[in-house]
């Protein structure tokens, strides 16, 4: 399970250090939908490819949906030391330098610049528009 939040600095330039024995393998790294960047075990990009393959390719949208997630990837290895390199062209889509947040998803991480995760953060902070806006989902804990 990826929980929790992290706050990754750079050893150098695209290359930002994880905590020890956090995350370790073969991974994915593609570009989000927020301007982050989606970090997906092997496995479960593995499964994500498969949904595409469900997709028609006649549809605009899937394949629109198909260059985002899967032209964009790359398969990186979180080594020993927990580095995280990042490709230049994904590191300048996310706008990712010095330091990154790290935030776990249940079955995969996003990777935010700071800049991009205070915006984030600023909007689920309102308590206002968070009793109201989630009302659609059916989550229980039964």
């Amino acid at each position: 399970m990826l929980i929790g939040r992290y706050f990754l600095k750079a050893q150098k330039t695209n290359v930002l250090f994880a905590p020890e024995g956090l995350i370790s393998g073969q991974f994915f790294l593609t570009q989000g939908f927020e301007q982050n960047l989606l970090l997906i075990s092997g496995q479960g990009f593995e499964l994500l490819v498969n949904e595409f393959g469900n997709l028609s390719i006649t549809d605009p949208l899937a394949r629109l949906l198909s260059r985002l997630m899967l032209g964009n990837a790359v398969q990186i290895s979180v080594d020993s030391d927990s580095l995280i390199c990042i490709p230049d062209h994904l590191a300048e889509f996310a706008q990712i330098k010095e330091q990154a947040v790290l935030v776990g998803q249940g079955k995969y991480f996003e990777l935010w610049s700071p800049v991009f995760w205070q915006e984030q953060e600023n909007r689920l902070m309102d308590a206002a528009l968070n009793s109201n806006r989630f009302n659609l989902y059916n989550i229980s804990f039964a």
